[in-house]
């Protein structure tokens, strides 16, 4: 019975091919028996009828087998053209009913033709919504013939790169493929817009494909624990310069701090499932900033490698700062370990002291006095004994000067501390000359401090100091000198009283 009521429509068929002009030849190479049996005469056919004589014949009706509810569909999207308001949606929705329903047992060879018109006379019409579910209706239709799905993907990317906004794209089907198929197309065209898709599986394939992407997704998202180990992870890469790393690290610590602020609202439920050890991540970031600081130091010594690996502390302080006299360097790893050996110490500030002239190393003690001098890298006791001997052998029996406790003042280091350490070096002294230039600077140092609750002890250390000098004759200590200071004494006890 099918057969005969093809055949039927066949013949009525051809009663219209005169009326196609040119298009009749198309038919030349098809047999009749083809033209009744085959896929492929049923597309010759609807594609001359609904391309050339929908204006002037009613083919569904005269030739059903040709023209089945996805060319009767068509036809009325056509006329749907003409209409305006709640009659056009009417015969849209009506057309896309039939369309939906056809495609469901209707051969790919087919569709493989029709599924494009489709889409266009919807959008067309401005519903390219419904384009997309018919194409993505499709896809699930053939989920399991691989090529099909695929090109109904690519359909269905068409329409997103002609207006079809990403979140509607994605909400119009469950499919992780297809949402995987979005993503990738996104990732070519409009990497950014990746970062505002919340579906289930962004997150997985962000892990799989993108690094950057994936660590930014999940700070914009305020995963912020998940975010610094992600940004940790990449600063970790392979081949990467010494910038970018510190660059990672840099978000890594800010998004590790967001995560264990006790005020982020994100904060304790991101924390339960994410392993975080904020500490670990700045002491990391710590010595890798010390490394980028030896690496622009090394920048005329052609050192390069260093720029492109991470070395652990010792191998940055005795491969590169040590070995190529970064001295200050070597004071900041020592202090990113809280490592203070004084003898360690000592011979860092002896090179860092030698050969300087006084205004350029006046100037760099106090940098470092300022960076240093809190941790315990900065040992004033031994700079003011070992800067007071250089100054004492460079000036002979020039008079006192100060810069040296100047420098320590500027450094951090308090007048009390100061007084400490010259009384010391005071006792410490075996000639007469040494006596007299440590007790000009003990005056000097009292004279700049804010005494306060240290009255009492100060004034005993004026006493004893004042019979002391009054004892020194030898090594050419003069009795203006002598007078001079204990003048002076005389008078900072009369103003602590």
């Amino acid at each position: 019975q099918q057969l005969l009521r093809r055949t039927i429509e066949a013949l009525r068929f051809f009663s219209f091919v005169p009326s196609l002009g040119d298009a009749a030849k198309l038919l030349e190479k098809t047999r009749f028996y083809d033209f009744v049996t085959t896929v492929q005469g049923k597309l010759i056919a609807s594609g001359l009828l609904r391309g050339l004589a929908y204006d002037k014949l009613p083919l569904p009706s005269l030739c059903p087998s040709f023209c089945g509810d996805i060319e009767v569909g068509l036809e009325e999207l056509s006329s749907a053209q003409n209409a305006q308001g709640k009659q056009r949606l009417n015969i849209v929705e009506s057309a896309v009913g039939k369309i939906f329903k056809a495609v469901q047992n209707t051969e790919w060879v087919y569709l493989e033709k029709l599924l494009p018109e489709c889409c266009s006379a919807l959008e067309k019409l401005g519903y390219g919504k419904k384009a997309l579910d018919l194409t993505l209706h499709v896809a699930q239709i053939y989920r399991n013939d691989t090529t099909v799905r695929s090109k109904c993907y690519q359909t269905a990317i068409g329409l997103l790169d002609r207006g079809i906004s990403a979140e509607v794209a994605l909400s119009s089907s469950d499919d992780v493929e297809w949402h995987q198929t979005v993503y990738t197309h996104l990732l070519q065209t409009n990497p950014q817009s990746l970062l505002d898709i919340k579906t289930d599986s962004i997150l997985d394939w962000l892990s799989e494909h993108q690094g950057d992407l994936l660590a930014t997704w999940l700070a914009r998202h305020e995963m912020h624990a998940q975010a610094a180990i992600a940004y940790r992870n990449r600063a970790l890469v392979e081949h990467l310069n010494i910038n970018e790393r510190v660059n990672y690290y840099t978000r890594a610590l800010i998004q590790a701090k967001a995560a264990v602020t006790p005020n982020s609202d994100s904060a304790g439920k991101r924390e339960q499932d994410t392993e975080l050890d904020l500490h670990q991540i700045q002491d990391e970031f710590d010595l890798l900033k010390l490394q980028k600081e030896v690496c622009d130091a090394l920048q005329d010594q052609g050192e390069l490698d260093i720029r492109y690996k991470i070395v652990n502390c010792s191998t940055l302080y005795n491969d590169y700062a040590y070995k190529y006299g970064l001295w200050e360097q070597c004071l900041a790893i020592l202090q990113s370990v809280a490592m203070n050996d004084p003898e360690e110490l000592k011979c860092l500030y002896r090179n860092i002291i030698t050969d300087q002239p006084w205004n350029i190393l006046k100037s760099r003690l106090e940098k470092l006095g300022k960076r240093f001098l809190s941790t315990g890298q900065f040992p004033y006791e031994f700079l003011v004994k070992e800067l007071e001997d250089l100054a004492m052998t460079a000036a002979e029996n020039e008079t006192w000067n100060p810069w040296v406790v100047e420098t320590m003042l500027s450094s951090g280091v308090s007048c009390m501390e100061l007084l400490d350490t010259y009384w010391g070096i005071f006792d410490l002294c075996t000639s007469d000359r040494a006596k007299i230039v440590v007790a000009t600077a003990l005056l000097y140092i009292v004279k700049r401090a804010n005494i306060g609750d240290e009255a009492r002890g100060i004034q005993e250390r004026l006493e004893r100091l004042s019979v002391i000098v009054g004892g020194l004759h030898g090594d050419g200590v003069t009795q203006n000198e002598r007078e001079d200071i204990k003048n002076n004494i005389s008078t900072l006890l009369l103003q602590l009283e």
